[in-house]
């Protein structure tokens, strides 16, 4: 195995793959274009392991949007990117939005809370290793 770090985070790989963890823009390059950086959004956490077939990712992130605005942004990319609508929901605190794209072996899912003026996020996804 090998570590790397940098100044926004670190790599781990070894032989069954890898983990990239960090925070700020850079974190970016490693999301799915089915699952972008929300436009303006401060990435505060995010991890991305591949391993085998499939890479997961997971991005926390604050903007100063509605969560209804940022649901409305993820479902947009999902359904072009062919996705079916798995469950959406009001849960009280904030929104959840998960979709599939079963051809694809690909998944999003969100949970936004109202934060201040804005919100906060957690988007996470699994897609094949590019």
């Amino acid at each position: 195995p090998s570590v790397s770090v940098t100044p926004g985070g670190y790599t781990v790989k070894g032989a069954d793959g890898s983990i990239v963890t960090g925070g700020g823009a850079a974190q970016a390059a490693h999301m799915p274009s089915f699952a972008p950086a929300y436009p303006g959004a401060e990435i505060k956490a995010s991890s991305t392991t591949t391993n085998g077939a499939d890479q997961v990712g997971s991005v926390t992130f604050s903007t100063n949007a509605e969560p209804e605005v940022v649901v409305a942004f993820y479902k947009q990319k999902a359904a072009a990117a062919g996705f079916s609508t798995n469950a959406e929901a009001n849960v009280g605190v904030g929104l959840m939005y998960a979709a599939t794209d079963t051809a694809g072996r690909r998944n999003l899912q969100i949970i936004v809370t109202k934060e201040g003026g804005g919100s906060t996020a957690v988007l996470s996804w699994t897609a094949p290793k590019s």
